[in-house]
């Protein structure tokens, strides 16, 4: 990577470590550096995925030194994993509002079996036993339900306990 480069993908923002954070001696210095990037990120959601890969680049670390902040702020009380079971992704996924077209677009009967939008292109989706553990049955989703199911059930999420860091 280039010099110009390099510096095209460094921050340009200005983050807050909270004065709790800043005092606790258990939590190392570069994690408390990454918990106020996070509190920049990801203020308004809910729940958030941490990119190893997008973190490890931006501060020239390996992933694991991603992966070892995070759990030590997991430790510390300040961020909390979110895990989701197959049967709560699918209910989120449901309760979605369908897209809709305003052109005049032939699906025939392609549609989701989960948030019943239309598309032409449909994935078979192996439920309710997910392939990895032996199932063989499929259902026809869309695009953005396969790839949502697999964000709300594959990957470590995180929510930052407010209540703890103010």
């Amino acid at each position: 990577m280039s010099n110009s480069e390099s510096e095209s993908c460094k921050p340009n923002h200005k983050i807050v470590i909270p004065e709790k954070i800043l005092k606790n001696n258990k939590i190392e210095a570069n994690a408390k550096i990454f918990l106020g990037e996070l509190i920049y990120f990801f203020k308004s959601n809910e729940f958030f995925h941490i990119p190893n890969e997008f973190f490890s680049n931006l501060y020239e670390v390996d992933e694991k030194t991603i992966e070892r902040w995070s759990d030590s702020l997991v430790n510390e009380n300040i961020l909390k994993i979110i895990n989701f079971e197959q049967e709560e992704a699918i209910k989120i996924l449901k309760e979605k509002i369908p897209q809709k077209f305003t052109c005049d677009l032939n699906f025939d009967n392609n549609f989701c079996n989960w948030c019943k939008c239309h598309s032409y292109l449909l994935h078979k989706h192996h439920h309710p036993i997910r392939k990895k553990y032996g199932g063989i049955k499929t259902i026809d989703i869309c695009a953005n339900c396969h790839q949502e199911f697999h964000f709300l059930c594959d990957y470590r999420k995180f929510k930052i306990l407010w209540e703890m860091i103010c």
